[in-house]
């Protein structure tokens, strides 16, 4: 089947901590997560995008149950959430990305998305659209990908149709994934806790927490949570990465 995969990332900079999430939608479920975003709309006239940014105490109610339509449909095994935390502070894009910030980053997006297909299926990646320097980045991505999944699993053909860039306001799915990606950000770099912090982000990242069944956000013990998976990956030090250059 065809599964579509939306993803955004937080606080690639100035942060100590980095998120990159994704979403993974059952094509059966996907129009009816859809149509349930459209009623939570035309019913409290929240038309305008939402993001984490925007989070304010006058909207709290509506962010909250807007991401309870995302953490219904992930209850019910509908919608997958995956994410990869980065320590920006061990980043040595000099040693392992020759100097190239940006190449790291889709480094760390390949590595989020690569460990989270499975060779049954094909994909459609749908990424929050950003400024970069190179125009083949996405492309490159794809392509790295299939050879990673073909290696993986010793396939013989692609199953990533394609990786396109899209705008946030255009998709409530993207919105989602920028949401929680947000709080789990926000918290994690301690945020909530300095002075002047907003009620509204320190209550909806609490709920999200919550909601999640985690309690925090940090490194997962036990088995892994294949529907919410925090991964918070360990840097390598004084090896090459292995991901082909984009």
């Amino acid at each position: 089947m065809l599964v579509r995969v939306y993803g955004d990332e937080s606080r690639q900079t100035g942060a100590k901590y980095m998120v990159l999430g994704a979403m993974w939608i059952d094509p059966a479920w996907e129009e009816v997560l859809v149509n349930d975003c459209m009623d939570f709309r035309n019913r409290t006239g929240m038309y305008h995008q939402l993001k984490w940014k925007k989070v304010s105490d006058q909207k709290l109610e509506e962010y909250k149950e807007f991401i309870d339509i995302f953490f219904r449909h992930n209850q019910q095994h509908h919608v997958a959430f995956r994410c990869i935390v980065i320590n920006t502070h061990q980043l040595d894009h000099k040693t392992f990305n020759k100097g190239d910030e940006e190449l790291g980053f889709y480094k760390f997006y390949y590595q989020l998305l690569l460990h989270n297909m499975q060779p049954w299926n094909r994909y459609l990646i749908m990424l929050d659209d950003r400024k970069t320097r190179k125009k083949t980045r996405l492309p490159t991505l794809k392509i790295v990908l299939n050879r990673g999944i073909r290696k993986k699993f010793n396939l013989e053909c692609d199953i990533v149709r394609n990786v396109e860039p899209r705008e946030c306001e255009e998709l409530n799915q993207i919105q989602m994934v920028d949401i929680l990606i947000g709080a789990i950000g926000y918290r994690l770099n301690d945020l909530h806790l300095k002075a002047g912090a907003k009620m509204a982000k320190i209550k909806l990242s609490e709920y999200i927490a919550d909601k999640s069944g985690k309690g925090s956000f940090g490194p997962q013990k036990g088995v892994i949570d294949p529907w919410f998976n925090i991964w918070h990956m360990k840097l390598k030090k004084r090896k090459s990465a292995s991901t082909p250059s984009q």
